[in-house]
Order: structure tokens, then C-alpha cells, then sequence
């Protein structure tokens, strides 16, 4: 039986998976931000639940190849959410494009 910590490609050991606390480690973000995250949904929830009258809109783009060019448009939403805010709250929702593919079977 194969270890769950190796990655494994038609038989051959690719290398070593990293253990949950490495992840975190590499991806730790602070408690500032884990309190954001966590006020975001809540603004989030009560708008879909009916306790928060505003429209909540969410808008891409759909994916992002272009980092800069994302981080531009969410400083504008950034922009139009503050000027919007009493009416609607707005989420920019988006999906991360990995960069460079993996290409499967190639040897």
C-alpha cells in the first residue's frame, strides 16, 4: 500500500506531500486577516438570510491570467463598493488560473 504523504505518477515517486502544519506555515495569513475573512461572511450572510436589506452583487472576472490587471479591478470595485455601500455590497469573486500547468503524461 502507498503512503498518503508521497505523490505518486504512474508508478514513479514524484516526491513528498507536505503535512497540513507545513501548508499553514507557508500560507499563514494573520489575525487581522482571518478577523476580515470571518466579518466578510457574516456581511455576506445576513444580506442572503434577509437581515441586511442591501443587494449583495457578485462579479468576476472569471479567471485571472493577469495579476496586476486583477489587482486594478478590484481596486475600482474597491471604489464603487464605498460609493455604493448603503445599497448593495460587492464581492469580487473570482477563479485563480494556475500559471503554469501541469502537463500530465509527458515524460
Amino acid at each position: 500500500m502507498q503512503s498518503a504523504s508521497k505523490l505518486i505518477y504512474r508508478g514513479k515517486l514524484l516526491g513528498s506531500l507536505p503535512t497540513v502544519g507545513e501548508i499553514h506555515k507557508e500560507i499563514a495569513v494573520s489575525e487581522e486577516t482571518v478577523t476580515w475573512i470571518s466579518l466578510q461572511r457574516d456581511i455576506i450572510a445576513n444580506i442572503l438570510l434577509g437581515k441586511d436589506p442591501r443587494l449583495l452583487v457578485i462579479v468576476g472576472p472569471c479567471s485571472i491570467h493577469d495579476v496586476q490587471a486583477a489587482v486594478d479591478y478590484a481596486k475600482r470595485l474597491f471604489v464603487l463598493q464605498n460609493k455604493y455601500l448603503s445599497k448593495m455590497y460587492i464581492v469580487m469573486r473570482t477563479y485563480l488560473r494556475n500559471l503554469e500547468p501541469v502537463k500530465a503524461g509527458r515524460e
